[in-house]
């Protein structure tokens, strides 16, 4: 309808063109389009700056309604009939055109009609292409009309981020569009999802927080209404509870001290806080003690071990829950008698039997029962292992989440695809062991701990495999890194391969290459190893934390740290060190009870995708000891926000234990160690990884960083959001090589340079967030030095800077780059020409002014900076320059740019 309405109004609007002297408007009341087209096209041939053939030209191509309709062509048009109607300085040459209806207001209406055909045609489309390419096609345009078009594009910015919906996006729209129509649905999102965190915490400081930040949102009330409620039930999991055991015993009130008393056994029992429920215990009476004494028994003797009950008992012992702890310790040694340390004995089936039933649903019951199927799971024969399951079920209780987690796993359909293969030869021997693989993030290299292989210095030595055409060749040993009175094991090597973790003697080390090998392994700082034990550290792919395993008072095991299970394996949780601002490493975070029990939970492994993290556990249930699970980290600011594990299948997991897991970039493969002749003897082995446990795509970049002489620089690639201007990760280059490695999350804008003294810090960027596949990027990096810019005049691009299309207006993401550009001329007072340049594509005139437009914007920012604006100088070459074929996108793309050149 509303087609036809402009049909209508167009028509009308041609037809009141019309004069005896001109044949045009006959033409197009009969819709004889091609021949009124043809006519002015040949008048133009002869003369192209005949207004009245300019005009109808415009005029054809607007009422013209077929799929050929071109209003490109009648805004063109249409502004050479203005721009030559206002050269018109005679007055009869007025009044003829006014004799043949054609006027400024005319003219003016032309070009509004072709807009709008155009305008309408964009909505259509509703891209952010055909809307840029509409502001590239009619500059000219009044701010009405680019306001309009400017409004749309924002839209679509607003619609990509709600597919993000995270606060930071919305901000970061609010940041970059502040006057957008869509900004009161930015903010009110921002409200939502903040408003959803606070509930989901659901703590009084969550909803504090939340009240004192967005005081104007519709959820401000029934925030004020959450915290009031909570305030005296529930403490902040980052407070203190002991201001409510300072109320408890100094309170004069009895309905203060009670409320003090409720609300620790509160965060007690929620928390599963044995500190909380040990003073609970020690200091009330009555009924809330009592409470409290069955809580703590609960939680300190659930694992069923003799261990655990001499530990509740030392501590409290009473003579009314006497007869609690004369069934404790019959049970315990019912389950001693069994040793499960062992393999399942068939001649033990009674006492198996008689354990599961009375000890159930005690942890140990549970890994009795994992015992008693191991020899069908070792067989495959997992009908009969979940045969055996649904006899001791109703033991467990309804609902019992390992017992359901286990039938699910053995009722699950065998996939025939995952095929576990022995690497073989070279690597694998059969004199000697080789186990703990690690892979470098290229996937060219295997570090791996060797022993009692031919030419081993002694005890356990460090190997290096290469990958040639996707096998692994001769393995070299590490001299750097054996030595022959000590047991050296890799534990990881850093995305960009120059840090190779290991472990010493309970503690993390690492070692970094130089260019003529490997340095002496030094220990990582306290923050990292306590006085206890920690192994099994891996830097994550950014280079800006550390995850590893350790035995600490805050860990969720009990304090002693005792074995599990019948197994060598302690109460290990997973930790993460994250380095500040000062690239100091923090206090380790723990990773929270998603991920750690109250077992042993090892071996972390955090893709590069930085979210996917697999690692091994004997606390989440399984098949029976050690098995491998995936989790998705939920936050990328979050380091104990985890979805809950998934068991990585019985094809991969098996009944005995199962850690070490080694992903590849690409996510389908997954290396590790296994016994062969006894767990005294290992192989390396790899396992194709089903797609449901793969981790998210990522994008890699590599190549060379090399001087003008092609020798390698030993320098350093920071990456960063362009977005948010966030620094996301550092990489460092081979000292040897110069190669470098970089791993990135898809999703997001990001720019990187490569920071060295006395070089220029180039840059680049790749944009990843519509990126659905993978991404490879090959590229060498010249570096140039500050000396030769100067003694040479070489010109050097400012990569990471943005413009809209034929637009001068610098957009946010550059700012990190100047801003870095800024600091790097001020150090140095040089003279600088700002050079601006352009591609072939447009009209060269306007291509000049567009050069120098930019040059300028450039100087003007770094003038803002507090550089000298008397040692800036801008100049434009328009096309004239081009550094790469204009034929092509990419070099068209290369072609426009703005440089940097030092002037003496």
């Amino acid at each position: 309808m509303r087609i036809k309405f402009l049909f209508i109004i167009l028509t009308s609007f041609i037809f009141q063109i019309s004069f005896a002297q001109s044949k045009y408007p006959e033409l197009l009341k009969k819709k004889q389009f091609e021949k009124a087209e043809a006519k002015a096209d040949k008048t133009l041939e002869k003369n192209p700056d005949d207004i009245e053939a300019n005009f109808y030209k415009a005029a054809i191509n607007i009422h013209k309604k077929n799929e050929n309709l071109n209003s490109d062509v009648a805004y063109r048009y249409a502004l050479i009939a203005d721009s030559l109607y206002a050269l018109v300085t005679d007055k009869e040459e007025i009044k003829d055109l006014k004799k043949k209806k054609i006027s400024k207001s005319g003219i003016n209406s032309s070009i509004s009609k072709a807009m709008s055909l155009r305008y309408s045609q964009a909505v259509k489309d509703n891209t952010l292409e055909a809307y840029q390419n509409l502001l590239s096609d009619m500059p000219n345009a009044d701010e009405g009309f680019k306001q309009r078009v400017h409004d749309k594009i924002e839209l679509i910015h607003f619609n990509n981020i709600q597919d993000k919906n995270s606060i930071a996006a919305y901000q970061q729209f609010l940041d970059t569009h502040p006057q957008s129509a869509a900004t009161e649905k930015a903010k009110a999102r921002i409200s939502e999802l903040a408003f959803d965190k606070a509930a989901h915490s659901n703590t009084k400081k969550s909803y504090k927080d939340f009240v004192d930040t967005y005081p104007d949102s519709k959820e401000f009330s029934e925030a004020k209404k959450r915290y009031k409620a909570l305030q005296w039930l529930v403490e902040d999991p980052i407070g203190c509870w002991c201001k409510y055991s300072t109320m408890y015993e100094t309170a004069a009130k009895e309905n203060v001290v009670n409320m003090a008393a409720d609300s620790l056994l509160a965060i007690g029992e929620r928390r599963k806080n044995i500190a909380i429920l040990q003073y609970c215990v020690n200091h009330f009476s009555g009924e809330k003690r009592d409470k409290a004494f069955l809580l703590l028994h609960d939680i300190i003797t659930d694992d069923g071990e003799m261990a655990s009950l001499d530990l509740f008992y030392k501590k409290n012992g009473d003579p009314l829950f006497q007869d609690i702890r004369v069934e404790d310790y019959r049970l315990a040694a019912m389950g001693d008698l069994l040793k499960l340390e062992k393999e399942y004995y068939p001649g033990n089936f009674e006492k198996y039997d008689a354990y599961i039933k009375e000890a159930a649903p005690r942890e140990r019951a549970f890994v009795a029962l994992q015992r008693y199927m191991s020899p069908e799971i070792k067989k495959k024969q997992y009908d009969i292992a979940l045969a055996k399951l649904e006899v001791y079920a109703k033991y467990f209780g309804k609902n019992n989440q390992k017992i359901n987690d286990l039938r699910a796993l053995l009722q699950t359909k065998v996939d025939k695809s995952i095929q576990i293969k022995s690497i073989g030869p070279p690597v694998n021997t059969v004199s000697g062991g080789e186990y703990v693989p690690v892979i470098t993030a290229d996937g060219k290299l295997m570090y791996f701990c060797g022993k009692s292989r031919p030419d081993s210095v002694g005890g356990e030595d460090i190997y290096v495999a290469k990958n040639m055409n996707d096998n692994w060749v001769q393995p070299e040993l590490v001299r750097d890194l054996s030595m022959s009175s000590t047991n050296d094991a890799p534990l990881s090597v850093s995305a960009d391969g120059t840090q190779l973790l290991m472990f010493i003697s309970g503690q993390i080390n690492y070692a970094k290459k130089t260019k003529t090998g490997w340095t002496r392994p030094v220990p990582y700082p306290k923050q990292i190893n306590s006085e206890r034990w920690q192994a099994d550290a891996m830097i994550t792919s950014d280079g800006r934390a550390m995850l590893f395993t350790s035995i600490r008072p805050d860990g969720y095991g009990l304090v002693d740290a005792r074995p599990y299970h019948g197994s060598y394996h302690y109460a290990a949780d997973i930790y993460v060190s994250v380095l500040d601002e000062n690239d100091e490493w923090g206090e380790p975070i723990n990773l929270g009870s998603v991920i750690n029990t109250q077992y042993c939970d090892r071996m972390p492994f955090l893709h590069p995708d930085m979210k996917t993290l697999y690692f091994s556990s004997d606390g989440h249930g399984g098949l029976g000891g050690l098995d491998v699970y995936k989790s998705t980290r939920l936050a990328d600011s979050c380091w104990n926000c985890w979805s809950e594990p998934v068991n990585l299948g019985k094809e991969i997991n098996t009944e005995s234990h199962d850690w070490g897991y080694k992903i590849t970039t690409e996510g389908d493969k997954a290396y590790f160690a296994k016994g062969v002749r006894g767990e005294a003897s290992q192989d390396i082995y790899s396992v194709n990884l089903p797609v449901s446990m793969r981790p998210d795509l990522v994008a890699t970049i590599s190549g060379k960083l090399l001087n003008d002489k092609g020798e390698a620089v030993d320098a350093e690639i920071v990456w960063e959001d362009l977005v948010t201007g966030q620094i996301i990760g550092k990489s460092q280059a081979d000292p040897k090589d110069g190669s470098y490695f970089i791993v990135l999350p898809l999703g997001k804008m990001y720019g990187y340079y490569v920071e060295k003294d006395g070089y220029f810090p180039l840059s680049d960027n790749v944009d990843l967030r519509n990126h659905k596949e993978s991404v490879k990027i090959n590229k060498d990096i010249t570096m140039i030095s500050i000396t030769d810019m100067v003694d040479k005049g070489v010109a050097v691009p400012i990569t990471n800077l943005f413009f809209n299309t034929n637009e001068s207006v610098i957009l946010p993401y550059s700012i990190p780059e100047l801003k870095r550009v800024a600091g790097i001329l001020k150090s140095q007072g040089l003279k600088v020409e700002i050079r601006g340049h352009t591609d072939n594509v447009g009209d060269a005139a306007k291509n000049q002014v567009l050069s120098e437009n930019r040059a300028k914007a450039v100087k003007e920012f770094l003038v803002k900076e507090g550089y000298d604006d008397a040692l800036l100088t801008t100049k434009g070459y328009g096309a004239t320059k081009p550094i790469a074929d204009n034929n092509t996108d990419a070099g068209r793309a290369k072609n426009r740019r703005v440089e940097l050149r030092i002037v003496k």
